[in-house]
């Protein structure tokens, strides 16, 4: 379909549910429920924390993934690990009438079980001085720190995003608030797929795999200095489709 793209990224390198809030072994906080889970680190907090859904029995997918830290010294050491192993289904296009194909032409088999399933908006979030609006844009994996003074490292193992309601699969937004946003790393681990259609969003100009929106200074008081960082385990493969916006389609972009 010419208003389709794929793009398949091997990147390699020796860089190295329960609908209730809940606190885990650190002083940090994880919101688990219906249209989000959200992994929040306020000032002097921090996360540790792994989402295992590598088991062979299906689990309900997370609908969104958010991951914030607010404040000096806050931090969050996240692992997200799916079910490596895919099904017997062609991974088709948006339209279900094409098979998608790597790099090496071979045909894209849908992962046994979507580790992320963007359907819903996430909604309002909040916890503690961590207020995060509803009318934010949407992501399967949403960073929204509303700080620059925290860090992020964030490893996705095996995971798939399968994401219908928003123009991103990934999206680090770094003009949500004139703070700007803290340090990330994003790793990836294994096989990994990004998946995005936009079907049930009502913004269609551009639809990403990976976007990352950094420094504006007309929104921000003053420039911020932060890095994010996208890296990956040698031998690892990260699986980008992207139906085309109105306006544009991009495997990941930059926003600068």
């Amino acid at each position: 379909m010419k208003d389709e793209t794929i793009a398949r990224c091997l990147l390699s390198g020796c860089l190295l549910a329960a609908g209730m809030e809940k606190s885990i072994a650190a002083s940090g906080t994880i919101l688990e429920k219906p249209n989000y889970t959200a992994v929040i680190a306020n000032r002097n907090q921090t996360n540790e924390h792994t989402f295992d859904y590598s088991g062979e029995t299906a689990v309900k997918p997370i609908n969104s993934l958010i991951i914030a830290a607010y404040g000096k010294d806050a931090k969050n050491t996240i692992t997200v690990k799916g079910n490596p192993s895919v099904g017997e289904k062609d991974l088709k296009d948006a339209n279900g009438e094409a098979s998608l194909k790597d790099a090496r032409d071979e045909v894209l088999k849908e992962p046994a079980h979507w580790t992320i399933q963007k359907e819903k908006p996430a909604g309002y979030v909040s916890s503690g001085r961590y207020k995060l609006q509803s009318s934010v844009a949407n992501a399967g994996i949403l960073l929204a720190d509303l700080s620059y003074e925290g860090k992020n490292n964030i490893t996705l193992e095996n995971v798939s995003v399968k994401n219908t309601s928003s123009q991103n699969a990934i999206f680090a937004n770094d003009t949500l608030d004139p703070h700007g946003m803290s340090d990330t790393t994003l790793t990836f681990k294994g096989n990994n797929y990004l998946y995005t259609d936009g079907t049930k969003t009502s913004y269609k100009t551009e639809m990403n795999g990976i976007q990352l929106l950094k420094n504006n200074k007309n929104l921000q008081l003053k420039e911020t200095k932060n890095h994010t960082k996208i890296e990956s385990e040698a031998g690892s493969n990260l699986n980008i489709y992207v139906k085309s916006g109105t306006s544009k389609g991009r495997g990941i972009g930059v926003t600068q």
